[in-house]
């Protein structure tokens, strides 16, 4: 591996070369915690006259354009688009309060010139193009104006969603120098700017693209979970060959990280998990499992890759299943919307590895569309009766999803499934335990225990599975409100009002029509309900209210449910 590591100042960085943001690098993401660090460490050095060390900043040698030295910046670019927004908030500054010889000496580091008299912004980003607006911005504006910053925010920047970070960035500096200034002196920023041009850096230059890659995986080895999609990549392309394809590979690696978005650290992990048996797996070590598992073959790398890809898109079906394809089309079918919308209003990931091996046997044609759905409702009952209703801790089934996920992915049968299926169903404990645990749902406004949100919201679970008889109901529905078909008022003398028993969905409208009323009378109320549970209430009493029982219906509900996820 052939590099050199130099000690250099950030005034010679930014000095008569260019630095090219390569796309494939992930997306500027510092945030104000960030900022807070960065602006306290070159102040306080600032106060205290010493010089602040930025750390390294890995570069490698690109060829010349028209006598301007080139790099691309391997690692630090989180750093340096940092110091370059600071250095742009600088001279809006400057320029607003007529400081033209510190404007032009501050210009020279954000700016040069090549051979032919063509200017170029010292650090190129073809990604985030609200920096090089920002600095045309500033450029154009005249010395002294009182400059606005809402208004050049919201007139010069044209993409400012994409670019939200570097706007929030660039305001929250200049919202900090701002505070430094003393009636029109600003002694203190130029003080800040000269110390931070003599911050002082690691200065790495790598001599090819494999040397490049290794330093950065060095540099990055302990590098947080976050950070596991982004070493994962620096990977691939270390050894995807020929290199003539690494171009065509990061800008799909671009793709595929706006896809998964926020979701890169969970899929990451969970790819894992359904790719390779528990044994192999180094808990809490995404990037070193991944190393040890892949080899460096080129076709291995590349298969690897493609694999990778695919579970990308599979996995944003799981995390965003509502969203559309770039023709309009939903990506997932009515029951994966049902069922991973729940998941997700339930924060449930845990099963997503074992999601993702199914969803591709589907699309391998190893299991049927109809006995695909079916699974997943399995899946969705079998957490509401085990988390929700039961109560038990979900992380006590994590081996057994890693065993199926991986099984299910490598060597998928029908048997298999079933084992599956069945070890799930094997979890489900007896009838009379679930009776038990059925006994502690309910809802009133009149008894403490059962006002607590958390009871009311498996009141409302129970209700919305018995009403849709057990079907593919639509779970996030919160239109209805939960009556009282004997009133709650008289909950305290009889307890078996607050429970299942004694509870339908209605019609907000329609419960507030019921207020008061004996049963005989709510009825006809009842009929208007769009409910088939309430339709069903008033077929069996419609003519002989006195017969209703709340004990004896909280049997027959327990008894359904108990049915349904034993499956």
């Amino acid at each position: 591996m052939a590099f050199s590591a130099t000690d250099d100042l950030i005034r010679k960085l930014f000095g008569r070369f260019l630095y090219k943001i390569p796309r494939n690098q992930r997306e500027y993401v510092w945030n104000k915690d960030n900022w807070d660090d960065f602006i306290s460490d070159i102040q306080f050095s600032t106060n205290n006259k010493k010089q602040h060390f930025l750390g390294s900043i890995v570069l490698k040698k690109e060829d010349s354009l028209n006598g301007l030295e080139t790099f691309t910046v391997i690692d630090g670019q989180q750093r340096i688009t940092t110091l370059t927004i600071l250095l742009a908030a600088i001279m809006f500054i400057l320029k607003k309060y007529n400081y033209e010889n510190d404007y032009k000496g501050t210009e020279k580091y954000i700016k040069v010139e090549d051979d032919k008299n063509l200017s170029h912004n010292i650090f190129d980003t073809d990604f985030h193009l609200a920096v090089p607006e920002l600095i045309s911005a500033i450029e154009s504006e005249d010395f002294g104006t009182q400059l606005k910053l809402t208004v050049l925010l919201k007139t010069k920047i044209k993409n400012p969603e994409r670019d939200k970070n570097i706007i929030d960035c660039f305001s929250y500096f200049i919202t900090f120098l701002e505070t430094q200034i003393e009636n029109n002196d600003l002694t203190k920023i130029i003080q800040l700017k000269d110390n931070l041009l003599d911050t002082y850096y690691i200065r790495i230059l790598a001599l090819s693209d494999e040397d490049s890659y290794t330093i950065f995986e060095i540099l990055n080895a302990r590098g947080t979970a976050l950070e596991d999609f982004e070493l994962i990549k620096n990977f691939i392309m270390r050894y995807l060959e020929p290199e003539s394809e690494r171009d065509k590979a990061k800008n799909e690696w671009e793709n595929m990280a706006k896809l998964l978005g926020q979701s890169q650290k969970n899929f990451v992990k969970h790819y894992l998990i359904h790719s390779l048996p528990e044994s192999k797996i180094i808990k809490k070590d995404v990037y070193k499992t991944l190393k040890q598992n892949v080899s460096r073959n080129t076709e291995e790398i590349k298969k690897y890759y493609e694999d990778l890809q695919l579970k990308a898109n599979y996995y944003r079906i799981i995390y965003n299943p509502l969203a559309k394809d770039s023709n309009g089309n939903d990506i997932a079918n009515k029951t994966e919307q049902i069922v991973f919308s729940f998941f997700k209003s339930k924060r449930q990931e845990q099963l997503r590895p074992l999601l993702l091996s199914l969803i591709h046997q589907k699309e391998l044609e190893n299991i049927s569309e109809d006995e695909y759905n079916k699974v997943l409702i399995f899946f969705r009952n079998f957490f509401i009766c085990y988390t929700l209703i039961g109560q038990e801790k979900s992380n006590t089934l994590t081996s057994m999803i890693g065993k199926y996920a991986f099984e299910l992915e490598t060597e998928y049968s029908e048997d298999k499934l079933n084992q599956c299926i069945d070890s799930f169903k094997s979890r489900i404990p007896s009838l009379n335990w679930f009776k038990n645990s059925f006994e502690n749902i309910g809802y009133s406004n009149h008894i403490k225990f059962f006002k607590d949100p958390k009871i009311a919201d498996r009141a409302r679970l129970a209700l919305k599975l018995f009403d849709a008889k057990f079907g593919n109901i639509a779970l996030d529905d919160e239109e209805f409100s939960i009556e009282h078909i004997l009133p709650d008022s008289k909950s305290e003398k009889h307890q078996e009002n607050v429970l299942l028993g004694n509870l339908l969905p209605l019609e907000r409208d329609l419960n507030e029509l019921c207020k008061d009323r004996e049963l005989k009378d709510k009825i006809e109320i009842y009929k208007r309900s769009k409910y088939s549970s309430v339709k069903d209430f008033v077929i069996k009493f419609e003519k002989n209210p006195e017969l209703f029982n709340p004990k004896e219906r909280l049997k027959e509900i327990t008894e359904e449910f108990y049915n349904l996820f034993k499956m």
